[in-house]
């Protein structure tokens, strides 16, 4: 990709996000314009957890892993973004560090807002703040469930759950879109409460069922619905 389609790419990502649909289209070009464009590694951070938060990033391609890092060097994955998204957006209205760590999943180009390119429109038009409290409290309502999950559902519908959450559409060599998970079975473990064999268990007898199915160290959902399924009808038993 050239940077002039990565650019293009970029405001485009940026100009149809949610937080700015109501905003008037020059608006929305001329906030596009700010926007720095960055290409990282797999595996290279973005930001790190206690580093300043300078803006907010779009995903443009790839996917970024966010985690929250303990004192004794233990994580846990909290989240995965893909194309399209948007992380890193408590800092437009706050302006505090970082409260989590960001890596480059695998290679991933992302676009950059920083905060003091974007204050004065947040000042001048409160309906974008409206909009960002709304993505806060949509990801502190995911949270609450996650909590609620790990004290009520068994560990199948906890996987199920997750996987599906987290997925990313990948588009194989024939055309056909799919989903997969690139993330190790520790840190589905982790995530879900659960240790890397808990989850191996899982994915064997899905796998063995034509559910899921790992593919160089990539999760694959076969049968979405199925996965769905399990989460849907565990979670209403334990109602």
């Amino acid at each position: 990709m050239s940077r002039a389609s990565a650019v293009e790419d970029a405001r485009r990502v940026l100009e149809g996000c949610s937080l700015f649909r109501g905003l008037a289209p020059d608006e929305r070009q001329r906030l596009s314009m700010h926007a720095h464009l960055r290409r990282f590694t797999a595996g290279e951070p973005i930001f790190l957890k206690g580093s300043p938060g300078l803006g907010m990033m779009a995903v443009i391609s790839g996917e970024v892993r966010i985690s929250a890092p303990s004192p004794e060097g233990k994580e846990i994955v909290l989240n995965i973004v893909h194309p399209g998204e948007v992380f890193g957006e408590l800092t437009l209205l706050d302006g505090k560090d970082r409260n989590a760590d960001a890596m480059a999943l695998t290679a991933c180009e992302v676009a950059m807002l920083e905060r003091r390119d974007v204050l004065p429109l947040l000042q001048q038009r409160p309906e974008i703040c409206l909009k960002l409290l709304e993505l806060v409290c949509e990801r502190l309502r995911r949270t609450t469930n996650q909590v609620e999950d790990l004290l009520f559902l068994e560990l199948p519908s906890r996987l199920a759950k997750t996987l599906l959450r987290v997925a990313g559409r990948r588009i194989s060599a024939t055309g056909e879109v799919g989903l997969h998970v690139r993330l190790s079975q520790r840190e589905l473990g982790a995530m879900i409460g659960g240790t890397r064999e808990s989850v191996n268990k899982c994915l064997s007898e899905w796998q063995r069922q034509g559910i899921t199915r790992i593919a160089a160290g990539v999760i694959v959902i076969v049968e979405p619905e199925r996965l769905r399924h399990i989460a849907e009808s565990e979670a209403s038993s334990a109602n």
